[in-house]
């Protein structure tokens, strides 16, 4: 029993379930289950510190890099210093994504749900448009209490155009081999009544790298351009941070 070296921390609707699938498919590396049903671990966040951390430790085992996934962990800065106080040395892995597109995916989540109807600035603002501001949970929760150089940034839209080589990067920062492995699209019909959440688990051992297809409406026209000025501040932070402007942000 041990802890995790590997820990995907976010960001919501950014491609943190095909990380961990792509990562599970490395002979190397094991990424952890809560049950049969969910990968979310949610450890860090307190939800499941009555278990122990025996129960948490039994996910991974010894002979291989374990690893573990939590969307939500970015935005809790009290999981950083739980994970800071018992895996220091961890790495740490943060998705993100077109924060438009992330915003609008997270809402038809919701409207598919049943919990909203209408998506306009006010709702923007008020539900989805915090998550889309990366830097911000960068600077004040992740950086708070690692160091930069435990911190990779995955960019979705680059993973989905060149799986292969976004993840060799991610190889590399992990400190494993490089894996080769063909490209599988998944998302909308293919998916058909299941959740993406069950359709990795259930076919955990097949042989490719997944990346999801656009299976949610693009949000455009007026308000499309007045979310991407909201974010043009914060986007300019993050691309000062990771040292390059990522251009599939730019529309």
């Amino acid at each position: 029993m041990k802890f995790p070296e590997i820990v995907i921390v976010g960001g919501t609707k950014c491609g943190t379930t095909a990380m961990w699938y792509n990562l599970d498919k490395h002979p190397d590396i094991h990424m952890a289950m809560k049950s049969q049903s969910s990968i979310e671990m949610n450890f860090w966040k307190g939800r499941k510190w009555k278990m122990g951390i025996e129960w948490y430790k039994k996910r991974f085992p010894n002979d291989k890099v374990g690893g573990e996934k939590t969307a939500g962990y970015f935005v809790n800065k009290s999981a950083f210093k739980q994970m800071k106080k018992h895996i220091p040395d961890v790495k740490l892995i943060y998705c993100v994504r077109n924060p438009v597109d992330r915003a609008y995916s997270n809402f038809q989540m919701n409207k598919k749900a049943g919990k909203v109807s209408v998506f306009d600035m006010n709702t923007f603002k008020k539900r989805y448009g915090g998550h889309g501001k990366y830097i911000n949970f960068i600077e004040n929760n992740i950086l708070k209490f690692f160091d930069e150089d435990q911190l990779y940034i995955s960019v979705m839209e680059k993973m989905k155009n060149d799986p292969s080589n976004e993840m060799k990067k991610v190889f590399e920062f992990l400190g494993v081999s490089d894996l080769k492995l063909p490209k599988k699209v998944i998302g909308g019909v293919l998916l058909k009544d299941r959740s993406r959440k069950e359709d990795v688990v259930l076919n955990r051992k097949e042989k490719f790298y997944r990346v999801w297809s656009k299976h949610t409406d693009v949000l455009s026209g007026k308000m499309r351009k007045e979310i991407l000025n909201y974010y043009k501040p914060f986007n300019k932070k993050l691309f000062k941070f990771i040292g390059y402007e990522i251009k599939e942000w730019r529309k």
